[in-house]
């Protein structure tokens, strides 16, 4: 996995891709850690645990689905017209170029 992870950049004319954590890869366990870390920070921060609005940043919270939080809102309230409106677009084709395989002869790991 490692030797992939080094080199799927090199049919690109990249050069060999450098990993972190001295050379490992990391496995499920580590990534799941991530995420739960994350997901508890968000939930801080939704539930007002951490502040939304310091001098540093001003991140909006209002929401129309999570019971509870500081920042629901319904949709008669007066925040609800001013919520950003719904921005999704259907995605975009893929470009078949990244479908390619290669073959590399000869790598020095």
């Amino acid at each position: 996995m490692i030797d992939s992870g080094k080199i799927y950049k090199i049919p690109d004319g990249k050069p060999e891709n450098r990993l972190v954590f001295s050379g490992e890869l990391r496995n499920k366990r580590h990534a799941m850690g991530i995420i739960h870390e994350c997901h508890g920070a968000w939930q801080s921060l939704i539930s007002g645990g951490i502040p939304a609005t310091t001098a540093n940043y001003e991140i909006s919270i209002t929401n129309l689905t999570i019971e509870n939080s500081p920042g629901l809102v319904q949709k008669i309230d007066p925040e609800y017209i001013n919520l950003t409106p719904d921005s999704r677009q259907p995605p975009a084709p893929i470009n078949p170029s990244i479908d390619k395989s290669f073959y590399i002869a000869s790598v020095q790991l």
